[in-house]
């Protein structure tokens, strides 16, 4: 492994010191850092690299504060307000409540919100800073400034809720109390003030709706009133489509009742026809039939679910395009588009209905007749299509090699219905020329599905196809006389990938490797190669082998990724290096590469499968990495820690760290809830004195993971069932198959259909 150039880091000890609590900035303080002056950065301390550890999680906690940046990477402007906002919020010796004194707050807050190294420092506090400054009993200033800094604060703490991607919950309250404040300001202020917010409002809500977010009712309403109030008769810009106008209305009624006696309602509502459509009709009147237009529209009908709507869409287009079994409309008018575009416009109607589900519409006759309307053989937009509808690949499909993936991950088909394999070559049959996307399509669903035989035949015809080469040249836009390679590295990591996923095609990838990577190959191989195959050692915990490919990568001068120091560090793992690992991960930090989101989450779940207190240990120093480094945490994080505790016997520890997730605003997911029950029977049956603890404590939990919402499967119905029959607590079981009766959830498993036949029998 002395190829990898890992070095051992001396630890370094970072001495503890309080941060004394300073009076309030003056104005003459804050000039320096007004809004207008952050472009510039001429004047700004350059940032100091770290060089202690960072995977250790020394002298840290779960719940200390979570800065942005360390103290030796602020200028002196940024340290001062640092020290300021920890005075007021951080402050153990002050007893008084921070978030009472609205003055402080936004002499604290404000000017943290302009720092980007700072504004970190306001995450933990936002719903609290929030709920402070749109409170009606604070005192706020009639003063312009101090709207100004409030609007400011408010939507800053609204806005960010999206980017820290908050809880439903939370994204409700933070709106809320903007728009409260939004709604008094209106009715309050002077003429000025309204203005000054609505300009920050409308700005926000063009941004928000420019990234496809959702504004909610009590917002649109807010900006209604304050519009209507400002009697601004020019329309927005931007124009968001909500479909929930009379929960719009009815907030306005009741606002303006609450503010206003005897005030005309009508006067606000007639703010919302500006930017809420009057009807799902008129949507439907002004698509704009090309492919672009039909695309966005079923995008829409597929994200509020709206089944009956795509169904209808897809006999209006029959209609204006005239298709044989469109129902006759003599009104209808003719659509004028391109063979291309009709075959593109069709392949999205084959996605939506096969991708969708309707209890209402028989979708497989619908999906048939877009079918139908092909021509033989099949043009390549459509055999595209179905092929990846056929080994349903997707956008979201994970690309070995090209992501961290957990070492486990079998991205195959092999338990699908027998009948997958015949439809993929089918339709493969059915195709007219082939392209190279179709190949790599192809290939990706052979090797899914587990037939080394054609996957082998399909990349020898890849390889002598001059059609598709002819095709990728012209996509390329590279002369047919060109000497580039053909196939293309891409298609080669995908033969290779595909490969590996059956089991006796190991071989043949290793040697296509083999072959790439000598000198006199016409096929080049780049780092997701390299990954590739890593992955393939690092299941194998061959770490020779491991070593060998960077080796290999730096004689081909092909830098090493995230996605190859995760990989590696997996296979470190899985062969019990635990030392070695972290220091990969320093070695990581010292080359720009820092440890991301995914990364860490995928290693905590490696480290707790390993199941050692070491394992467990490092586990949560990564965690708490994660936390201090301000990273992406999720349920998903979190659960394969609980496993591990679990799994290796440290239960105390795994619902220890149960209390911890929800404290930090997490709930299980259905993989946590299965654990969990799971974990129950399992300490029942160590302990047989506690008869009839394990049946009550499943019920408590299975009642709220209704109550949080999450849909259970097969295997919680079982896991919940089980220790019900053993203890024949039949009014409990018969509770579960109500909720299994009216999800309309059907019973495939052998041995859940056995618990269910149990309970119906009380046997």
């Amino acid at each position: 492994m002395q190829n990898l150039s890992i070095r051992q880091v001396s630890k370094q000890l970072v001495p503890s010191f309080q941060l004394a609590i300073r009076p309030p900035l003056c104005s003459r303080c804050l000039r320096p850092i007004h809004p207008r002056q952050y472009g510039s950065k001429a004047n700004s301390v350059p940032r100091v690299k770290k060089t202690s550890s960072e995977f250790s999680s020394r002298g840290r906690t779960l719940d200390e504060p979570q800065a942005g940046s360390s103290r030796s990477q602020l200028n002196a402007t940024d340290v001062s307000l640092k020290d300021n906002f920890d005075a007021l919020f951080n402050s153990s010796s002050s007893s008084a409540n921070p978030f009472s004194d609205v003055k402080r707050i936004l002499q604290a807050v404000y000017p943290l919100i302009f720092r980007r190294d700072l504004r970190p420092l306001l995450d933990p506090y936002l719903e609290q800073i929030s709920a402070a400054l749109s409170n009606p009993s604070g005192s706020i200033s009639p003063v312009v400034e101090d709207v100004r800094q409030v609007t400011a604060i408010l939507n800053h703490c609204w806005t960010r809720s999206f980017a820290l991607k908050l809880s439903s919950e939370k994204l409700e309250s933070l709106e809320t109390d903007y728009a409260g404040f939004i709604t008094r300001q209106a009715f309050d202020s002077k003429q000025q003030h309204g203005q000054l917010i609505l300009d920050v409002l409308e700005n926000s809500l063009a941004r928000q709706v420019r990234y496809g977010n959702r504004i909610g009712t009590s917002l649109i309403a807010a900006w209604a009133i304050l519009r209507a109030k400002l009697e601004t008769l020019v329309p927005p810009t931007f124009e968001p489509k909500i479909d929930y106008k009379e929960e719009v209305e009815s907030y306005i009624k009741q606002k303006v009742s609450e503010l206003e006696e005897n005030a005309d309602i009508e006067g606000f509502m007639q703010q919302l026809d500006f930017f809420v459509p009057s009807s799902s009709l008129s949507e439907v009147e002004h698509i704009v039939w090309n492919v672009q237009g039909l695309e966005k529209e079923i995008d829409r009908l597929r994200r509020k679910g709206d089944i009956d709507g795509i169904v209808s869409l897809w006999g209006r287009f029959k209609l204006k395009s005239k298709l044989p079994t469109a129902i006759p409309d003599a009104t209808a008018k003719s659509l004028s588009i391109s063979t291309s575009d009709r075959m593109d416009i069709l392949s999205l109607f084959l996605k939506a209905f096969k991708r969708a589900s309707s209890s209402s519409h028989p979708l497989e006759l619908h999906f048939r007749d877009a079918l139908a309307q092909c021509p033989r053989p099949l043009p390549r937009a459509i055999t595209q299509t179905l092929l990846a509808l056929r080994i349903g690949a997707g956008e979201a499909t994970p690309k070995t090699g090209e992501e961290v993936l957990p070492l486990d991950h079998e991205d195959n088909g092999q338990s699908r219905s027998s009948g997958a394999l015949e439809n993929l070559k089918s339709t493969w049959e059915q195709a007219g020329e082939k392209d190279l996307k179709m190949y790599m399509i192809y290939i990706e669903g052979l090797g899914r599905l587990g037939d080394l035989t054609t996957l082998k035949e399909a990349w020898n015809a890849l390889v002598k196809d001059e059609t598709a080469k002819k095709l990728y040249l012209q996509e390329e836009k590279l002369p047919v006389a060109s000497s580039a390679t053909f196939p293309p590295t891409q298609a080669l990591n995908q033969m290779i990938s595909s490969c590996l996923l059956i089991p006796d095609g190991s071989q043949i990838a290793l040697d296509l490797f083999t072959q790439a990577a000598s000198p006199s190959s016409s096929i080049s191989i780049n780092i997701i190669t390299i990954n590739t195959i890593l992955r393939h050692h690092a299941r194998q915990a061959d770490l020779p082998l491991m070593s060998s490919l960077f080796t290999l990568a730096d004689k081909l001068k092909l830098k090493p990724d995230i996605i190859t120091y995760t990989t590696l560090v997996q296979g470190l793992l899985r062969g019990g290096k635990i030392d070695l690992a972290k220091k990969v991960i320093e070695d990581m930090n010292k080359q720009g590469i820092p440890p991301n989101e995914r990364m860490c989450s995928m290693l905590i779940s490696d480290l707790s499968k390993l199941g050692t207190q070491k394992s467990l240990l490092h586990a949560e120093e990564l965690l708490n990495l994660m936390i201090r480094k301000r990273m992406k945490i999720n349920e998903i994080t979190w659960t394969g820690l609980i496993s591990g505790y679990f799994k290796s016997g440290w239960e105390k520890n795994g619902w220890d760290t149960i209390s911890r997730m929800e404290k930090n605003g997490f709930k299980l997911n259905r993989i946590g809830y299965n654990i969990c029950f799971r974990q129950f029977t399992l300490s029942n049956a160590n302990n047989k004195s506690q008869t009839g603890g394990t049946s009550q404590g499943i019920m408590k939990l299975w009642n709220k993971m209704l109550n949080d919402k999450i849909t259970p499967n097969s295997d919680s119905y079982l896991l919940v069932l089980t220790p019900l029959v053993v203890e024949k607590r039949w009014v409990e079981a018969n509770e579960v198959l109500d909720v299994m009766r009216r999800r309309g959830f059907r019973v495939e498993k052998g041995a859940l259909q056995n618990i269910v036949n149990r309970v119906r029998d009380r046997r």
